[in-house]
């Protein structure tokens, strides 16, 4: 836990392209958004929503199949800004750290803030739990989420 004992743990999910398809331009979106924000060991707030893909609306075959997840719902998602916002809202001050499994989430939402040209969101410290499970266990390899646990 952060000092203040502010920590925001997010997972996303994100746009990913047909296996033959060479998509010109291709790069992933985020498509789906869980956050928690914890302070002093007491989840305060948590978060949840589906998010519109905008460079490549239309989800691939593989997408929907692979995360379960329909272009209906996708649809019906908020915009990348509000998420933006959103992150901003929950874990936008230096003082709160963000806590992810392996580091494509804050890649990705990286990349995402820059193809839109909004302000990265989460200026705090980033921790990549997976790497702090793979050096407290001294594994090999990174250890998916669904094993570790």
């Amino acid at each position: 836990m952060s000092e203040n004992g502010r920590t925001l743990f997010i997972d996303f999910e994100f746009t990913m392209p047909d296996r033959n398809s060479r998509r010109r331009g291709f790069y992933q979106e985020i498509i789906e958004a869980g956050a928690v924000l914890v302070e002093n060991s007491k989840v305060v707030e948590q978060f949840s929503s589906y998010v519109r893909p905008m460079r490549f609306p239309v989800l691939t075959d593989r997408c929907r199949s692979f995360l379960n997840i329909s272009q209906e719902q996708v649809n019906s998602g908020i915009s990348f800004k509000d998420l933006a916002d959103r992150l901003k809202s929950l874990g936008g001050s230096k003082n709160c750290q963000v806590v992810t499994w392996g580091n494509m989430d804050m890649k990705v939402l990286q990349h995402n803030c820059q193809q839109a040209s909004v302000p990265f969101p989460l200026p705090g410290k980033q921790i990549d739990l997976s790497m702090e499970y793979k050096r407290f266990f001294g594994d090999q390899n990174q250890t998916g989420l669904w094993k570790a646990v």
